[in-house]
């Protein structure tokens, strides 16, 4: 009985997850969707750095190397080091909601680290003790003091985005964005960057087509 009761529960938990709740649209179709439960998938993911697994359920990034010098010796560069995890979703649609619980792990929080750029260097989400700061395409910032970020904790994201309008619901707090800068500007994908000797950890992840 435990073990069905488990199952049932689990089950409940995924059909959760995978129904489509917007404020900017009425309408979605599920791209994707992921568990982690299989290995990455190269059509949507597209690793910068070169430790990532998956195992248990969970998308993990680590660093290449250790130390900076380490690093430097064996990429015989001194820049672009691979010591904090770097991965890219891509493949977004103009209009989209993607929701994801995701941790960030390290000693912590600097200034432009850890982060999500929603375009690669296009909007840029700096994650902050307890919150984040986002710094749209043309410069215009904009800070969140109300949404709980943790560092070394799991956080529950939600991005919404239209041309010219962005939502973001981090961890239950959502705010919207309506300004003409909100744009991917031909960037279609999600950038990650985690802290450098840290980690990023993904458990799942759904990505809607808005209509």
């Amino acid at each position: 009985m435990k073990k069905i009761l488990i199952s049932l529960a689990l089950m409940m938990s995924s059909l959760c997850a995978e129904q489509f709740k917007s404020e900017l649209f009425t309408e979605g179709k599920l791209l994707y969707s992921d568990d982690f439960e299989q290995a990455l998938d190269s059509k949507w993911w597209q690793t910068r750095t070169k430790n990532w697994q998956v195992k248990n359920g969970i998308l993990t990034g680590a660093p290449d190397f250790k130390t900076k010098e380490e690093a430097m010796k064996a990429l015989k560069r001194d820049h672009h080091l691979g010591l904090g995890p770097v991965i890219r979703l891509e493949n977004l649609p103009e209009k989209f909601v993607c929701t994801l619980r995701f941790q960030y792990t390290g000693k912590e929080v600097l200034e432009t680290r850890p982060k999500i750029d929603i375009g690669h260097h296009i909007n840029k989400v700096f994650f902050k003790p307890g919150g984040y700061q986002l710094h749209l395409s043309e410069g215009e910032i904009f800070d969140n003091k109300k949404s709980a970020f943790k560092l070394n904790e799991w956080n529950v994201m939600t991005i919404e985005f239209t041309p010219g309008k962005l939502i973001i619901n981090l961890n239950g707090q959502g705010q919207v964005y309506e300004n003409k800068q909100v744009s991917l500007k031909e960037r279609s994908e999600f950038t990650f960057k985690a802290l450098d000797g840290g980690k990023l950890m993904v458990d799942y992840i759904r990505l809607w087509e808005g209509k």
